[in-house]
């Protein structure tokens, strides 16, 4: 079985990363990932925690790539971010969900787009009034999904897709993501879509 590797957001000594209400990116991004971690570990799917459950500080990027790349293959990277339109601190118009993988066609790719669609199943009204389109943030000009860069944290020897789950610094999105229901439906949807993947060589 392949193992899940959960990489949460900037920790909290990182500068920024947080809502114009001053909830940090961290909490967000910890509180999900501690709770998909619950799940796996019911179900019986080896998962790692990067940090380490309830470590709040920031390792630096190629530290997190350097402890993934200590987990024996198969294994699959999953980071969870809030995006941002802006660093002044203040509210942004720009809405929606979006996932990345590094450059090329590789098996993330596939995870990506199982990610992402599973989400978009679970939560068809999230967008409200927003254009559905521009809400479910995606790139298809290759064929699938997701946006493409190489970011360090997708730069692991295994499969990783970076998920930046609404923005957190437009209104909207943050009553999404501190909505207890909208919230389990997003747990939930992400594990059961993370044993899949688990449970795929």
């Amino acid at each position: 079985m392949r193992t899940i590797i959960l990489s949460c957001a900037h920790g909290e000594n990182v500068q920024g990363k947080q809502s114009p209400d001053g909830t940090k990116e961290c909490f967000r991004s910890r509180e999900i990932q501690y709770a998909i971690a619950n799940i796996l570990e019911r179900k019986g799917v080896p998962f790692v925690l990067v940090p380490k459950y309830g470590d709040m500080t920031e390792p630096g990027l190629w530290e997190r790539v350097r402890i993934e790349n200590t987990i024996p293959e198969p294994a699959f990277v999953f980071s969870l971010h809030n995006n941002a339109a802006g660093s002044d601190n203040t509210w942004k118009r720009a809405r929606g969900i979006e996932i990345w993988t590094s450059l090329g066609q590789t098996q993330s790719d596939e995870f990506a787009t199982l990610i992402f669609e599973s989400l978009q199943r679970a939560l068809p009204d999230i967008n409200g009034s927003f254009p559905l389109s521009i809400f479910w943030r995606k790139d298809v000009s290759d064929g699938d999904v997701d946006k493409e860069c190489n970011f360090i944290e997708l730069m692991s020897i295994h499969p990783a897709c970076l998920l930046e789950l609404l923005f957190q610094d437009n209104e909207d999105d943050v009553l999404a993501l501190n909505d207890p229901k909208t919230k389990q439906i997003i747990i939930e949807t992400l594990a059961d879509v993370l044993v899949e993947i688990a449970r795929t060589t």
